[in-house]
C-alpha cells in the first residue's frame, strides 16, 4: 500500500511540475533589464533602466504599462571619475502612458582602452553593476587602396591592425555633399556606400556590411557607381551637387558587444539591443548589455575626373587627373 501512495505521490509531483514547464504564461518574479551602450563619438550617453513584465498571450506588445525603472540612482566610475545620470522622461507611444524614463548624462566622451564600471542601486537598495572596457583603436596597414577609383582595380580595399582579434568590427564607406535646394540653400548630406547591391524579386536591393571579425573592407567600384548615381535621381542639375569627401567609418566594439552579437543568428542592420531568455548578458543581479565602441573615420582621396563622370562638381578632397 505503501509502495502505490508513493507511486501516486510521484505521479501528482510529476503532473504538476509538468504543467508549470509547460505553461509559458506562468508570472515569475521580476527580471531587472539594465541597456547601455558607450559611445566615443559624442558626449550624450544614455541608459535604459526596467524589469520585466507578464502577457498572457504571445505578443509583448499587447501589453502597455511602463515598466522603466524610475527614481534609480546610476552612476559610472572610470580611473579617479564618476559620471553621475540624470532621468527624463522620453516619448514611447508603445505604452499607453507615452512616456518611459531614461537615463543620460550629456557630458561625458569616453576613452579608448579604459574600464568603466556602471552600477544601478534602486530605492530599496538592490543593486544592478556591470564592466566594460572600452576597445583600443585601430592602426590602417599597408593594405590599403589611396584614392577612388584604384588604379588597375574594380574595388576599394582597406584593411587595418588592432590589438585584440577576437572583437568585432563594423567598418563602412561614406561620402560627404551638398545640394543647392529650389531657395539657393546650401544642404550638406552623408551617404553610406553598400557592400554591393543584388537582384532581389526584379529589383536592385543593397546590402550593407554587417559586424564581423573581419580585419578589412573590400567593395566593388559599381557599388560606389549605384551610390553616387542615386543622389540625383529624377534631377537633371547635376551641377548643383558637390562631392566633398569619401570617408572610411569603422566601429570597433568591446568585448561585450561583440559576444551579444555574435550569439544571434541573424545580426540585421540596425545594431538594437533587444534581451530575451536566450540572449547574452553581462550585468550582474539583472540582465542586459554594458557595452562600448569607439568609432574612427579616415578620409579618402579621390579622382576628380570621376566626380565630374557624374556630371558633379568635386569638393576639397579631390585629386585631379589632369
Amino acid at each position: 500500500m505503501k509502495k502505490y501512495l508513493l507511486l501516486l505521490f510521484m505521479l501528482v509531483f510529476f503532473i504538476c511540475s509538468c504543467e508549470d514547464d509547460l505553461n509559458p504564461f506562468v508570472e515569475s518574479e521580476d527580471t531587472f533589464i539594465l541597456n547601455c551602450v558607450l559611445k566615443n563619438d559624442r558626449s550624450f550617453q544614455t541608459a535604459l533602466f526596467s524589469k520585466s513584465y507578464f502577457v498572457d498571450n504571445f505578443d509583448p506588445s499587447s501589453n502597455t504599462e511602463d515598466h522603466s525603472i524610475k527614481d534609480a540612482y546610476i552612476r559610472i566610475f572610470y580611473n579617479d571619475s564618476v559620471k553621475i545620470f540624470n532621468d527624463t522622461l522620453l516619448a514611447n507611444p508603445s505604452n499607453s502612458s507615452g512616456t518611459i524614463t531614461s537615463y543620460f548624462h550629456n557630458n561625458f566622451v569616453t576613452e579608448p582602452n579604459t574600464e568603466y564600471f556602471l552600477e544601478a542601486i534602486l530605492k530599496d537598495g538592490r543593486k544592478i553593476s556591470a564592466k566594460t572596457t572600452t576597445p583600443e583603436e585601430v592602426d590602417f596597414n599597408g593594405d590599403r587602396d589611396n584614392i577612388i577609383p584604384p588604379e588597375d582595380k574594380n574595388f576599394v580595399r582597406i584593411g587595418w591592425d588592432r590589438s585584440e582579434t577576437q572583437q568585432y568590427t563594423a567598418a563602412r564607406f561614406k561620402f560627404v555633399y551638398t545640394k543647392k535646394n529650389e531657395d539657393g540653400n546650401i544642404v550638406r548630406y552623408e551617404k553610406e556606400i553598400p557592400r554591393k547591391y543584388a537582384l532581389v524579386d526584379g529589383e536592385m536591393k543593397p546590402f550593407f556590411p554587417e559586424p564581423s571579425y573581419d580585419s578589412y573592407i573590400s567593395v566593388e567600384m559599381n557599388s560606389f557607381d549605384k551610390a553616387l548615381e542615386e543622389i540625383s535621381e529624377g534631377d537633371d542639375d547635376k551641377s548643383s551637387y558637390t562631392v566633398y569627401a569619401f570617408i572610411l567609418e569603422i566601429l570597433v566594439y568591446d568585448s561585450n558587444l561583440t559576444a551579444y552579437y555574435a550569439s544571434k543568428s541573424d545580426l540585421g542592420e540596425s545594431f538594437s539591443i533587444t534581451v530575451s531568455e536566450n540572449d547574452y548578458s553581462n550585468i550582474e543581479g539583472g540582465r542586459g548589455i554594458f557595452g562600448s565602441f569607439i568609432k574612427q573615420r579616415s578620409a579618402i582621396k579621390f579622382s576628380g575626373d570621376y566626380i565630374k563622370s557624374f556630371g558633379y562638381t568635386p569638393g576639397l578632397t579631390g585629386v585631379s587627373n589632369e
